[in-house]
């Protein structure tokens, strides 16, 4: 049998409605995360990087 007495209920209470009003949302960006680095990269740069990653992976997978 599990004894709860009611302060423990209300402490935890207290601590989802403390994790509710203080939870973050999903909708983030990484340009808002990294504004402050001030850099940025373009559409030409993501390109570039993909090509240089998977440009000869055709090549290099020996079947």
């Amino acid at each position: 049998m599990i004894i709860i007495n009611q302060k423990a209920v209300l402490e935890f209470v207290k601590f989802l409605r403390f994790q509710e009003e203080n939870q973050t949302t999903s909708n983030f960006t990484f340009k808002g995360l990294w504004s402050n680095l001030n850099f940025s990269i373009t559409e030409d740069d993501i390109a570039t990087a993909r090509q240089e990653m998977w440009g000869n992976f055709a090549e290099e997978v020996e079947l």
